[in-house]
């Protein structure tokens, strides 16, 4: 049955045995599970949306982690799911895009059923709904990416580890498996857990108990490296390709090569994801679980979950901000914590100004806001996002194809990758491409041809174009830049209202760290050595 704390003669509420109301509990769960896919299917996006999900693609096709198909270290357990799905969806993106409705509907239902076992049904309710409407949760439960998987996969190994905090030991052995198979769809989830599961372990374990949970943890873990190895060419090359993408990733954030720059760029990345995910329920949750508890004179009704939130969260939060962030939602490594503990901060922030039916009330707006988020007709609307990007590649396609043959035209993209030329090789595969950027030394050319590869950004060459060629079209705003003569170029602009631009002639030639079309009589004389 429920337990209630009583703070100045009104309650809070506590946990609650989910073995309570069976039948209940069975529809609510089936009600949470079948939101969380409504919301989602009528907005899932037709196309691969970013860099990311076309490597994964490409590698559901060919797996090859050197030239990131997909992208070091591999998620071989994630594409193993995306092959699995593929048999039934034979289209790579909706296959996987599929498998994240998926995740994320089993991610709520655990919220639901971890929050209420906390502190009762109320706070299971507003975890669940809260996630269901997080915007940034349900933008990457659109698209073909492992991220949305990640909520998932921290709820499960939480409330395992949580059983095993709270001192049963029969929960080592559960959450040590877990965590050791998390890492073949998200090793960095597998990494940031770790550290509370060894904090939780010594609380309930004799050390024979303990040495058996780490030896299973080993097992599993193995059971998906060693095949990792065995299909990335073996361990040496993943870990070459791992560490050079590692190095490049953290070379602008990490604050031994940024300093106190990088530390800003990494802060603003951690609080831009965690008012994302939130929404307006960050300022609940602040005011809740920081503030009330001290007007009140309480604390949360759990014990030791205060304690256990921030174990979970230390690891990440350190990590994000001291070595690399890249991209807003890797806070789902530690932002359920946050979720899971709505409940009890809604119902403080009412208590503390003496509305205790307000909670409700509170929740409701905030789930407002959430969706206010989402759907902003604007650009900055996450649903609108999804909406353009699906515009853009499909218009790209078309337009493209409509400029020539493929052996006649040359697709330029930037070759970082915030660039279209991982779109192209999956949407315009018989197309020549050049990935254009400055190299490590400053000098801008061709980093990569029609295969990635990603080592090349140490010397740049002249780029190598078809003799057949006479329509050249740059794909990326910053590239356009790069053009000494860019009035030459002829701008088109697709559905979502980007642009490309087109040359027809001759080939581009570069000089002077610039690209010509046109360049007057002598411009392309070099200069004379000293």
């Amino acid at each position: 049955m429920a337990v209630d704390v009583e703070v100045r003669g009104r309650a809070l509420p506590g946990r609650t045995s989910l073995k309570e109301r069976p039948l209940a509990l069975v529809l609510e769960t089936a009600l949470i599970a079948a939101l969380a896919v409504a919301t989602r299917l009528p907005f899932r996006t037709r196309y691969l949306m970013n860099w990311d999900a076309a490597q994964f693609a490409l590698g559901l096709n060919q797996f090859d982690v050197v030239h990131h198909q997909p992208h070091p270290p591999g998620y071989i357990g994630y594409l193993a799911l995306g092959r699995l799905f593929e048999v039934f969806i034979p289209d790579p993106n909706a296959a996987l895009v599929v498998l994240s409705i998926a995740g994320e509907s089993l991610a709520v239902v655990i919220g639901f059923l971890f929050a209420s076992s906390l502190f009762g049904r109320f706070a299971g309710w507003v975890t669940a709904l809260a996630m269901v409407s997080s915007p940034l949760f349900w933008y990457y439960g659109e698209v073909a990416n492992n991220y949305a998987l990640e909520p998932v996969l921290t709820l499960a190994i939480a409330w395992l580890t949580w059983r095993l905090w709270t001192g049963d030991e029969r929960y080592a052995d559960r959450a040590a498996i877990a965590i050791g198979l998390a890492g073949a769809l998200r090793p960095s989830t597998a990494l940031m857990m770790l550290p509370l599961f060894l904090l939780a372990l010594p609380r309930a374990c004799s050390r024979p108990a303990a040495v058996r949970a780490l030896a299973l943890l080993v097992v599993a873990a193995a059971a998906w490296v060693i095949p990792l190895c065995l299909a990335a060419g073996g361990p040496l090359r993943l870990a070459s390709a791992s560490f050079q993408l590692g190095g490049s990733d953290t070379s602008g954030t990490a604050i031994w090569s940024a300093g106190f720059n990088g530390l800003l760029t990494t802060a603003n990345a951690v609080l831009t994801g965690i008012g994302w995910e939130l929404g307006l329920f960050a300022v609940l949750a602040l005011f809740g679980l920081a503030v009330a508890p001290r007007l009140l004179r309480t604390e949360l009704p759990v014990k030791s979950w205060g304690l256990f939130c921030w174990a979970w969260a230390a690891p990440s939060l350190l990590v994000y901000l001291f070595v690399h962030i890249g991209q807003v939602v890797y806070v789902q490594t530690f932002i359920p914590a946050i979720f899971l503990s709505l409940g009890p901060a809604v119902a403080a922030t009412a208590l503390a100004v003496g509305r205790p039916a307000l909670a409700p009330v509170l929740a409701a707006i905030c789930l407002a806001a959430n969706l206010a988020l989402f759907f902003s007709p604007d650009h900055s609307g996450l649903a609108q996002q999804l909406r353009l990007h699906d515009l853009r590649v499909e218009s790209l396609r078309s337009t493209v194809t409509g400029l020539g043959p493929p052996e006649r035209t040359v697709l330029l993209s930037d070759a970082w990758a915030t660039g279209s030329y991982r779109s192209t090789q999956v949407y315009l595969p018989a197309y020549h491409r050049v990935a254009v950027e400055h190299d490590l030394r400053g000098r801008l050319g061709e980093i990569y041809g029609d295969t990635y590869e990603p080592w090349r950004f140490a010397q740049a060459r002249q780029p190598e174009y078809p003799a057949t060629a006479t329509t050249y079209v740059f794909l990326d705003q910053d590239l356009i830049g790069f053009v000494g003569d860019r009035q030459h170029l002829r701008r088109l602009v697709l559905a979502d209202g980007s642009r490309i631009w087109v040359w027809q002639g001759a080939e581009p030639t570069l000089f002077a760290n610039r690209f010509w079309l046109e360049p007057p009589s002598g411009k392309l004389t070099p200069p004379r050595a000293s």
